[in-house]
């Protein structure tokens, strides 16, 4: 998955660092946060769902499938779900191609 990679932080007030994560998070990629940010949208609205298998095709391996447990998933309105998840002390999303009708 990830083994160096940016963190993005909730406390950063760089200019761009929110849009930054943004664009990270749309991205369709693995995004790594601090457990702030990941607390963060765990609580800006209710999560669309909670602890589900995500896959995705691993781009270094056409025959083999990434999957995580999701703590939780995320959409504001009618856009595909950003799953979050814990590893190892870290805390990573991915925007998921399935989309939240609720």
């Amino acid at each position: 998955m990830l083994t160096e990679s940016k963190v993005h932080r909730c406390a950063d007030t760089t200019p761009g660092a929110w849009d930054a994560f943004i664009n990270a998070m749309h991205s369709g990629e693995v995004f790594e946060c601090d457990e702030e940010m990941f607390f963060y949208w765990l609580g800006v609205l209710p999560p669309v769902w909670m602890g589900r298998y995500v896959h995705w095709p691993d781009p270094d391996n056409v025959y083999r499938v990434i999957t995580v447990r999701a703590t939780f998933g995320f959409a504001e309105g009618i856009e595909p779900i950003t799953a979050f998840w814990q590893s190892e002390g870290r805390y990573f999303g991915r925007r998921t191609s399935q989309l939240n009708h609720s």
